[in-house]
């Protein structure tokens, strides 16, 4: 497996500018809607997060690592939830998908900045 670090000014950028991307969308995506009735939504979007980490850092890094098995609701059951306890914790989830994000864009930019 590959490792990939961006170490180059514009490597960083680059990095920071698809992560960004990335970061909108989680912040964009719509919770409700993909609890109810499209489900794919938040299957794409994970998969979109994945795909990013492993262009960017390459699939044998540690950040790969610690986003492949990405979920918005990684320790619950959904099936023993009301549906608005489901769509809160699919919340929480997406508030610690962005909080991820938001943590490697600033990384970048110290490294970028250093």
């Amino acid at each position: 497996m590959q490792i990939k670090m961006p170490n180059t000014a514009q490597e960083i950028e680059n990095a920071v500018t698809k992560l960004e991307f990335r970061l909108t969308d989680a912040e964009k995506f719509n919770i409700e809607d993909s609890f109810y009735s499209n489900r794919d939504g938040e299957r794409l979007l994970l998969k979109r997060v994945r795909d990013t980490m492993g262009e960017i850092f390459g699939e044998g890094s540690p950040e790969y690592a610690a986003h492949t098995a990405l979920s918005l609701t990684p320790t619950v059951n959904l099936l023993e939830l009301s549906d608005a306890e489901g769509v809160a914790a699919k919340e929480r989830g997406r508030a610690q998908l962005v909080a991820a994000l938001q943590k490697l864009i600033a990384e970048l930019k110290k490294k970028k900045a250093a």
